[in-house]
């Protein structure tokens, strides 16, 4: 709920440092929004509707699992202290080719006659 409109949206709780909100551009377009980045404004324009806005607010305190809906359904499956993401890791990654093979070079989709001539 925005207000008093009911919008159908499906949400994910998730530790971002760098992010405050990810809004699908799917769902933004199903309901006419205008992203206003600088005034931290969202404005819908919803046919047949009035244009209705809502601005985002600095919160002191994080959000704990209990004020989540799901977790609240279900609290023997989450735990009482979210984990917040992995560090980043550099982790090395290799494929050992069996001796006398080589990588297969394939293009992705076929070419149409202009891209093999250039």
């Amino acid at each position: 709920m925005i207000g008093y409109r009911e919008m159908i949206v499906d949400l994910v709780l998730l530790d971002l440092q760098d992010f405050d909100v990810i809004l699908g551009m799917d769902w933004l377009a199903s309901y006419h929004a205008s992203v206003d980045c600088f005034g931290k404004r969202v404005t819908f324009s919803i046919l047949g509707q009035p244009d209705f806005s809502f601005e985002g607010k600095h919160v002191d305190k994080p959000l704990l699992g209990r004020h989540i809906l799901i977790v609240r359904d279900y609290p023997d499956v989450f735990l009482d202290d979210l984990p917040s993401l992995p560090l980043e890791r550099e982790v090395e990654f290799t494929i050992d080719l069996a001796p006398g093979l080589a990588l297969i070079s394939k293009a992705l989709y076929r070419m149409t006659p202009m891209e093999l001539k250039s």
